[in-house]
């Protein structure tokens, strides 16, 4: 199969035999790994990707760009075979949302007034506090709780991870809006996917915006990679998938690290990178995440893990390895009690609301 176009892995029984789950484990797992040195330090600059690329992208930014190109694909299938909108709206919302509210009650119930130097009264009285619940709708007004975390070198964000969702989210509800273009979807996926590809450079860093123009550079930024994942989607059967190309485009990405044009390569070429290596990877890395997709659990519970680790991490000698060393254990615990506790029982309920029956990770 491996000169076959990618629709032919998208369709019949093929579709099932990916590494998808396992590249999205790495990338949270890689996320990890440029936390280490942010959280660590207080500093960007401090991460090798950041350093390599002259400041362009981290490695956490990498990662996430990664899971958005698996999401661009994954996604457009999953809402072309949804029967309704209210389906696949439920089936986003039933991979998504348990999990985070999870995630988001035993931080503020258990974890916060555990770490929390406040008074307990004080504590979840706090507008801080309180607006971190607003995590569970994508629309915090902190990433803080009440009195953790304070002054340690990273600040004092609880779970700084969370605020790539609500991003995602976006990215759902307007790459769907895209694909119900009918026969002009190709064309319209292309121009827009286009125009952030042209745009982004010219609008800059979203971390050096505010308001609305921090959000819409943002979107901006990662549609990049959510459009090529959508692209390759409506693509699918004009897309040879074949290792040489994969290598050749790997090649390329890495070799414009040391260009202005890093992430524009990124996008480009290392999309059809990701995409084809899930289908070409060896069984045996396929398998790694044959018992569950825990990359979601990874993803939000590893911040604060890293986090509280900070303090112990900062008395070793190469405090970004050991706070990374110790995180991956702790996290990958807590992310199989959330695949196996939350997440699976979650998806479990697709076929009470009529979802389609799951024909690929869609993460």
């Amino acid at each position: 199969m491996s000169r076959q176009v990618l629709g032919t892995y998208l369709s019949g029984p093929a579709v099932r035999d990916n590494a998808f789950d396992t590249i999205r484990l790495l990338a949270a797992a890689s996320v990890i790994l440029s936390h280490a040195f942010v959280l660590v330090e207080g500093r960007e600059s401090a991460e090798p990707l950041y350093q390599l690329s002259d400041g362009q992208i981290t490695v956490g930014r990498a990662a996430v760009a990664a899971f958005f190109v698996v999401s661009g694909l994954l996604i457009s299938m999953s809402f072309e075979r949804s029967k309704s909108w209210f389906k696949f709206a439920m089936n986003r919302a039933l991979r998504l949302l348990p999990g985070l509210w999870v995630c988001i009650l035993l931080l503020v119930f258990l974890f916060g007034p555990l770490m929390t130097t406040l008074p307990l009264a004080q504590y979840f009285g706090s507008a801080e506090t309180i607006g971190f619940f607003g995590n569970v709708a994508f629309l915090a007004r902190s990433h803080s709780i009440a009195g953790v975390f304070e002054g340690l070198p990273g600040g004092d964000a609880v779970n700084g991870s969370l605020w790539t969702l609500k991003y995602e989210v976006a990215s759902y509800v307007f790459g769907a809006l895209l694909l119900c273009t009918g026969r002009f979807k190709v064309a319209v996926v292309a121009a827009c996917w286009m125009a952030a590809m042209i745009a982004a450079p010219f609008i800059g860093d979203p971390l050096e915006k505010g308001g609305l123009a921090y959000h819409g550079a943002w979107m901006v930024w990662l549609f990049r990679f959510y459009g090529a994942g959508m692209l390759l989607y409506v693509l699918r059967d004009h897309i040879p998938i074949s290792r040489e190309a994969a290598l050749a485009c790997l090649a390329l990405v890495l070799l414009a690290t040391f260009t202005p044009a890093y992430t524009e390569a990124l996008a480009l070429f290392g999309s059809y990178a990701i995409v084809a290596a899930a289908f070409l990877a060896s069984d045996w890395f396929k398998k790694l995440t044959h018992r569950g997709d825990l990359s979601y659990g990874v993803y939000i519970y590893a911040f604060p893990v890293q986090q509280a680790l900070v303090p112990l991490s900062n008395e070793t000698a190469i405090p970004w390895l050991t706070n990374t060393l110790l995180s991956l254990p702790i996290t990958f615990l807590l992310a199989g009690l959330s695949w196996r506790l939350v997440e699976r029982p979650a998806l479990a309920l697709k076929n009470v609301f009529g979802g389609q029956k799951k024909a690929a990770p869609s993460g």
